[in-house]
């Protein structure tokens, strides 16, 4: 697809394992399927679950912290977890369900026929290419970590055989409870050895799967981030970290915003009240979390007031109101200080005003983090890069010449050339181009070399705003100098509403224009 870039594929450490393997991460973000994966998540995602399945860790404790074990107190705990499943997912086999189970009561669904349909998923699951190591790849089986549809094929997989799986399995040692999450399970047995039995029964269902067997230690069990434990003939939960866990997290002193930083006391509390089953494990919890937020450079007088107002409203009762929602909209800025709060206040401000049925969601992000600073997975070459804006230098005079490109720059150069993208055979009717007619004159031939990346968006609009941005700057001799946008209504927009801005802002916005 014109435009389109290749994926990357990079590793992350599984620190928490003891040989520290890397788990593959598909960059997907600009390939050719990525758009089409997207559309077609939500159409597949009713076959992504069924009773066996869990949500999240909430629902997770919350089910299982419900179950009374009554007279089989000594009920055994397994965990069963499948080795790399994404990559393991027979594509053609999990497209062959997809099309079975949509089209089994319908002949078009979102207006396609199965026909179509299934050719949309082949485009979408088996057209993957990625770059590792300066080399090209294409993916024959399995779904990379990082496609949309990687968890969908995952668990519509899933979801699929193992209700034929546990309907096969022979009475004597089913499982008494199962629960799945991706490819993580939890299980209880009426019997430790029922738990064998049943793992051995799995790994003999299909060629592709095999899974991993842990069980309880001391009546305790980990399951994703709960804490599983059999204490008086019930089942209780708690929060779980594991091993690797550093008691690092964000700093008080980070240069984010302090909405962020207040967004991770809340969510340890919420975490810690929800998959906490017990008030002694809520209170154990919220005293971990204390230490931990204390130890990250957070007053105390902080987390105390966010558990106090978290806490009131669960046990406190107050009067409900009722009133039409506002409508939510997020609007994302750059954080540069303190003073970027204050511009948040006033352009919330100006927004209730002008807008009273809107709820604006301003989020301030530094670029400017740890992970920016270090190279953790490969470029994309530069003749692969799409969406951008590039300057030409001639070799001999130093004429440049500032242009943009939704495609890849490849294909642009070779307009600049007039050769054919396909082929590389020079065309007879070439589109102008102000850097071919330059290097005729000058008698100095153009090579890639000669281009380089000035800038990269992700809109057709934003890329016509910053090639002109680039034009009025740079001033490169072989442009007409004509803006690809008018940056005079840029100015003038900007102008109307600068005096609600504060005087920082004021200078920044003066210079961007």
């Amino acid at each position: 697809m014109s435009g389109s870039t290749p994926g990357i594929l990079y590793g992350l450490p599984k620190i928490h394992k003891a040989l520290v393997p890397l788990r593959p991460i598909f960059s997907a973000c600009g390939t050719s399927a990525y758009n089409l994966a997207k559309f077609l998540v939500p159409v597949l995602a009713p076959l992504t679950t069924n009773e066996f399945t869990v949500l999240n860790s909430y629902q997770f404790a919350n089910e299982i912290s419900k179950m009374n074990c009554g007279s089989n107190s000594d009920m055994f705990m397994a965990s069963f977890d499948v080795e790399s499943l994404f990559t393991n997912i027979p594509l053609q086999e999990t497209i062959d369900i997809c099309v079975t189970s949509l089209f089994s009561t319908a002949t078009e669904v979102i207006g396609i026929t199965s026909k179509y349909f299934r050719s949309l998923l082949e485009l979408a699951v088996m057209s993957s290419y990625f770059i590792f190591n300066d080399k090209f790849y294409r993916q024959k089986e399995g779904v990379g970590m990082g496609l949309p549809l990687g968890p969908t094929f995952a668990n519509i997989f899933m979801c699929y055989y193992e209700k034929l799986w546990l309907a096969s399995c022979p009475p004597d040692f089913a499982p008494v409870f199962y629960r799945r999450y991706v490819d993580d399970c939890f299980l209880l047995f009426k019997d430790r050895s029922h738990a064998d039995k049943f793992l051995s029964h799995l790994n003999s269902k299909h060629k592709s799967i095999r899974f991993t067997m842990e069980t309880e230690s001391s009546e305790k069990l980990p399951f994703l981030d709960v804490m599983v434990h059999k204490e008086g003939g019930r089942f209780h939960t708690s929060v779980y970290r594991k091993p690797s866990f550093s008691g690092l997290g964000t700093s008080f002193f980070s240069f984010i915003s302090k909405s962020l930083k207040f967004s991770a006391i809340s969510s340890a509390i919420f975490r810690a009240y929800h998959v906490s089953s017990c008030y002694s494990s809520i209170h154990s919890e919220l005293e971990f979390i204390k230490k931990f937020f204390r130890e990250n450079g957070f007053p105390l007088k902080i987390v105390n007031s966010f558990i106090r107002k978290f806490l009131d409203s669960r046990f406190l009762k107050t009067p409900r109101t009722f009133d039409v929602p506002k409508l939510k909209k997020y609007f994302v800025l750059p954080y540069f200080g303190p003073d970027s709060e204050k511009l948040k206040q006033e352009i919330i401000d100006l927004l209730s005003k002008v807008y009273p049925f809107l709820d604006p969601r301003i989020i301030l992000t530094n670029p400017s983090s740890i992970r920016s600073f270090f190279q953790y997975k490969d470029r994309l070459p530069k003749c692969c890069q799409s969406t951008v804006v590039y300057e030409f230098c001639c070799a001999s005079c130093g004429a440049s010449y500032v242009g943009s490109t939704l495609r890849n720059l490849h294909s642009r150069i070779q307009q600049h050339l007039g050769k054919s993208v396909r082929t590389g055979i020079f065309l007879t009717s070439p589109d102008p181009s102000p850097i071919r007619d330059h290097s005729l004159t000058c008698d100095t031939l153009v090579t890639p070399d000669n281009f380089s990346i000035l800038g990269k968006t992700s809109s057709s609009l934003d890329i016509r705003i910053l090639e002109s941005l680039h034009i009025f700057q740079r001033h490169p001799s072989l442009n007409n100098l004509s803006s690809s946008f008018p940056l005079q209504t840029v100015r003038l927009a900007l102008l109307k509403f600068l005096p609600v801005f504060t005087d920082q802002c004021h200078h920044v916005l003066c210079f961007i224009v």
